[in-house]
């Protein structure tokens, strides 16, 4: 039997009719949208006055190609938001750093800001990122006379991580181990201070404890401590794990005694009033001892600071 001799197959026609036929499925059933909008983290904490920045992720499915601008609202007031670059293709997709920058003015809290994005075609979409504003660090007062004067006055409530290091050791503070960013039930996202006091090993004096100082030792000698002239008093949040956790708390001379922690976090306050707190050098300290704690204890500190 004779073959025919055949050229080679065109698959352009198919291809481009398959293609036809799936965009007109795709507008009719209403399948997904032209691209996505992700975040590369939903949460984050700045001081006032500074900036932080997130990723933002554009990514296409599999349908049309379209340009994406992106914006950003909510947050303190007097927030400025900057993306980098602030558009781009749906396909393949593209990345933009999100700059949010805070006003040194705006209230401490926890704020929602919506991430916008806009497709030239008119399709839009939204994510949120949670953004945790804290005081900015006081100013530290140089001589008498600017306190005599009011001149270099710390900006209260002031956070204990801004004044002072967690570096001071107290008894055999071997047996404790610290987590300093502990993600277990935080009082304020995202994180906590989680403190574990070991009774395993043969005691030395049978207590320990850690304090919060200035200057850290660790990084040069300074002569004077913090000057906290205008705050009276101290607050903090503290949970025990088991609520059985006996702990003493001071500062200044003031101090709650040994307290049994309670399973839910609960706040306490030192009275600073009439203190003298015009040279501070230990900001803050706890002790916990073998005799009241014989199977050693777990407890949890978060949102420490001087108020007035």
């Amino acid at each position: 039997m004779e073959k025919t001799s055949r050229g080679p197959i065109n698959f352009t026609p198919i291809i481009a009719g398959i293609s036809a036929t799936v965009a007109v499925i795709s507008f009719f059933l209403g399948l997904p949208n032209n691209f996505t909008l992700s975040l590369s983290s939903q949460e984050g904490s700045v001081l006032q006055g500074e900036k932080i920045t997130t990723e933002i992720r554009i990514d296409a499915t599999w349908r049309n190609r379209q340009r994406v601008s992106l914006s950003a609202s909510g947050g303190p007031e007097g927030t400025n938001y900057t993306f980098s670059p602030v558009s781009g293709p749906s396909r393949p997709g593209f990345r933009s750093e999100l700059s949010i920058m805070v006003d040194k003015n705006s209230l401490p809290g926890r704020y929602e800001v919506i991430i916008t994005g806009i497709g030239s075609n008119g399709e839009e979409r939204n994510n949120k990122y949670f953004l945790n504003l804290k005081p900015a660090p006081i100013q530290q007062v140089d001589s008498q006379s600017q306190v005599a004067s009011g001149v270099g006055q710390v900006v209260f409530p002031a956070y204990i991580e801004d004044l002072f290091s967690l570096t001071g050791r107290l008894g055999d503070a071997d047996d404790l181990s610290l987590d300093i960013s502990s993600t277990e039930d935080p009082h304020s996202i995202p994180s906590c201070l989680k403190l574990i006091y070991s009774t395993s090993r043969t005691p030395i004096k049978g207590w320990a404890g850690l304090y919060w100082q200035y200057p850290d030792p660790t990084t040069g000698y300074e002569p004077n401590g913090k000057n906290l002239t205008g705050s009276n008093q101290l607050t903090f949040w503290a949970r025990g794990e088991k609520a059985t956790e006996k702990v003493k708390f001071m500062v200044a001379g003031a101090t709650t005694g040994f307290i049994t922690l309670t399973s839910k976090w609960k706040q306490y306050t030192l009275d600073l009033s009439g203190k003298d707190l015009s040279n501070i050098k230990g900001g803050f300290s706890f002790i916990v001892n073998r005799t009241l704690n014989p199977d050693g204890c777990t407890l949890y500190l978060d949102d420490i600071r001087y108020e007035r």
